[in-house]
């Protein structure tokens, strides 16, 4: 194992035996290393304090360069710490999303890094936070909604979604491919959501949760992935 030391948010926690954990951090450079911490469900432990999710840290770790093998860390110093605790669903979300990107990228780390500062305020809404970063790892994944105009045919006369076609649809591409069909708001609310006029998607709130539960499903249909978040909150159920 070599030494490495390297800056980064820690994104997980999971326990592990009596008194261990395995943790997961991104890096500045958007590679995650999953290590073992030894004894830090313990009292007396050091490295403990700063394990906070979210808080953004010093690393000092043992890679394992043998794939049969963990990482294991050595010492990990805060840099700059969030409040705890915290019981916002978009903050989990963030963190089970991120742990779930597989190919390293410096825009994995912007994703998490900009996105941090409205999951975790208080005074920003949950629901419309949790939008915001399901169309953030949307766009980053490559699977972005289409609502310039008709997915289908160019026109601007839109009629409403189509999560199959993966994107808005005119009216008379809708009479071909009916088996979906959204009110006016919701449709408005996709259509600001991705052109990024968050500023706009406020009156719609009354849409945010079905458009929530939709995009979860189009995640999965697209990537394969399962965004069960409330699954995911005991990565985070820590003192």
């Amino acid at each position: 194992m070599s030494q490495i030391i390297t800056k980064g948010f820690l994104i997980a926690r999971l326990d592990h035996n009596t008194f261990d954990e395995i943790i997961t951090f991104i890096n500045d450079y958007g590679n995650k290393f999953v290590c073992l911490a030894k004894g830090t469900r313990k009292i007396s432990s050091k490295n403990a304090r700063n394990l906070q999710i979210g808080n953004y840290c010093e690393f000092n770790f043992f890679l394992a360069r043998d794939p049969n093998k963990i990482s294991r860390l050595v010492k990990v110093n805060t840099i700059k710490q969030i409040h705890w605790p915290i019981y916002r669903t978009s903050f989990f979300l963030l963190n089970e999303l991120v742990n779930k990107l597989i190919y390293p990228s410096i825009k994995n780390f912007n994703f998490y890094k900009n996105l941090l500062s409205i999951v975790t305020n208080p005074s920003f809404d949950d629901k419309k936070a949790q939008l915001i970063v399901l169309q953030k790892f949307c766009k980053l994944s490559g699977i972005e909604l289409f609502v310039n105009k008709c997915v289908l045919c160019g026109s601007n006369k839109i009629k409403t979604m189509n999560f199959n076609l993966k994107g808005l649809i005119c009216q008379n591409c809708f009479k071909q491919n009916n088996n979906e069909f959204y009110p006016l708001n919701f449709n408005k609310l996709v259509y600001f959501l991705f052109k990024e006029k968050y500023d706009l998607i406020d009156n719609f709130n009354n849409c945010f949760q079905p458009l929530i539960d939709q995009l979860i499903i189009h995640i999965k249909n697209s990537l394969g992935i399962n965004v069960f978040y409330q699954k995911f909150f005991h990565f985070y159920n820590k003192k």
